[in-house]
């Protein structure tokens, strides 16, 4: 992609709303901070991606730990996917969001074998489960003190996207995963972690299109049957949009999905727990289809161009200095995803090349909710 150029004139004509003078804390959600998982022969490092999310304006980033990676047998860790990343946004004074998630197979009930996808422990090994997370904060609060003065992790997000089997293989199970925070609350005050629990962000699908699960409304109603606010600090959701028009209203309003929505059934229950939105974007790649149909190659979200990346981005965080969300996480921060992937379009930088590269999209984000102008040739 080559680098646009912007002039002042154009880039604020080109913007949405004014900037937020206050709001949730943001920053980006990437699989992986390395970009060498993108891009083998990439001379970027971890360090430099950060940094550039830092000088955008984020002062969070998610961080996703696998336990299947960590711990691949029983009590013999293996933490180095997490240094690398932990150490870098600890370096820069970013606090990750840390989303913890994957059985490893020997904590697992067996059964079916998977691809990509993700499977919760059996019944017989949830004390595992604590007994792993214990261990992360011990270890996080480790290096914690080789960098004076950093407050450590905004929160650990349990779980990813449980009502989907995807991420529940092979069932989803409401019950099942709030097991799951009873045992992370345990873990966090055997180790007197004082930070949030937030649950796994739920999945944005419909019931027209359940992906072989629950529609996070009728999940979210499951969940607290299962008293899980008893069990954290925030509520994780994932609601990114459909189509190419009136997205900020679709993620509000999205009678499956849309904040609004979840909220009317956290008041029902009369939960003052906030939102976690832990993965939310829009690619700038249009939609071929009105309904942006993954299953046919479009990503869920897209509009025409960079700008309109960046200024629908925005749109959708200012809609939300009204509404009870804590943190708000962009998907994503490297342009990564092959072409005609389901989420192709979905970066604001591209580092293909061996640098990074800004998007029109990052330079709006920075300029208007982040760090002002903030470089890179913005």
């Amino acid at each position: 992609m080559a680098l646009a150029s912007l002039v002042a004139a154009a880039l604020f004509a080109a913007q949405g709303t004014a900037r937020a003078a206050t709001g949730p804390a943001w920053g980006y959600s990437d699989f992986i901070w390395i970009s060498q998982f993108w891009y083998p022969n990439s001379p970027l490092t971890t360090d430099a991606l950060l940094q550039a999310s830092k000088d955008d304006g984020a002062t969070i980033d998610r961080l996703v730990v696998g336990w299947g990676w960590s711990e691949p047998q029983n009590d013999s860790y293996d933490w180095q996917s997490v240094d690398i990343q932990y150490r870098a946004m600890a370096a820069l004074g970013i606090r990750p969001v840390v989303t913890v998630y994957g059985a490893p197979d020997w904590a697992t009930a067996g059964g079916p074998s998977c691809g990509d996808c993700a499977k919760p422990p059996s019944s017989t090994h949830y004390g595992d489960w604590q007994s792993f997370l214990q261990a992360l904060i011990q270890h996080m609060r480790a290096l914690d003190a080789q960098y004076p003065g950093f407050a450590g992790p905004k929160a650990i997000e349990v779980w990813n996207e449980p009502n989907i089997k995807r991420f529940f293989y092979p069932t989803p199970d409401a019950g099942a995963f709030v097991q799951l925070l009873k045992r992370a609350r345990q873990a966090a005050t055997a180790t007197h972690f004082t930070q949030p629990i937030v649950s796994g962000a739920l999945a944005p699908n419909t019931a027209a299109k359940p992906e072989g699960g629950s529609p996070p409304n009728t999940y979210l109603k499951s969940m607290y049957q299962k008293k899980f606010n008893n069990y954290v600090d925030g509520i994780g959701i994932h609601p990114s949009p459909t189509g190419s028009t009136n997205l900020t209203a679709d993620m509000n309003g999205n009678p499956y999905y849309g904040i609004d929505t979840l909220d009317a059934i956290r008041r029902q229950n009369r939960d003052s727990h906030p939102f976690w939105i832990t993965e939310v974007g829009v690619s700038s790649i249009p939609c071929a289809v009105p309904s942006c149909n993954t299953s046919a190659g479009d990503p869920r979200a897209g509009v025409n161009g960079d700008s309109a990346q960046g200024n629908a981005l925005v749109d959708m965080y200012n809609s939300l200095l009204t509404r009870p969300v804590s943190a708000v996480l962009f998907y994503d921060f490297e342009n990564s995803d092959p072409p005609n992937s389901g989420y192709q379009g979905f970066g604001v930088v591209d580092t293909s090349s061996g640098s990074i590269v800004p998007k029109q999209s990052f330079c709006i984000l920075g300029t208007q909710i982040g760090n002002g102008n903030p470089g890179y040739g913005c």
